[in-house]
């Protein structure tokens, strides 16, 4: 488990991202991070400035992947609905971060169902071919 404990509250995340920026969130806010945790666009800019290295991303999939396992597997129908309609005018967001010639694409549940396997890979293709990562539906 991340250890968002280390969260000092410097407010350098809720800065940096759209989704923490909205909800006036940092990762001290465990049960509202819970509750909002399949809001987040993943776009990884709360990992760039975070000064304790709190895999800020890494929690919210872990926090995605419990929701889950709470539910038995059902997706929750509403919050998914008010995901998609927040996303609507996000199409491909996370492109207009990247400066690389070519960009790993894996989606929005590939990384969720496999957080380690995505990091791997893209690190490999970040390492041999330069390339950015965009994670969103």
């Amino acid at each position: 488990m991340i250890r968002v404990d280390k969260c000092i509250k410097c407010g350098k995340c809720t800065r940096n991202c759209e989704f923490l920026s909205k909800y006036n969130l940092d990762f001290s806010c465990k049960e509202k991070l819970y509750d909002l945790a399949f809001h987040c666009f993943l776009c990884d800019k709360c990992n760039e400035v975070c000064p304790m290295n709190i895999d800020c991303m890494e929690y919210i999939l872990e926090l995605r992947k419990q929701k889950v396992i709470e539910n038995k597997g059902n997706v929750f129908e509403k919050e998914y609905k008010e995901t998609i309609i927040e996303k609507t005018n996000y199409p491909f967001k996370n492109y207009e971060q990247s400066n690389a010639k070519v960009v790993f694409f894996p989606g929005c549940n590939f990384p969720l169902i496999y957080p380690e396997t995505t990091k791997v890979i893209y690190q490999l293709l970040k390492d041999n071919i330069n390339a950015g990562l965009a994670v969103d539906c």
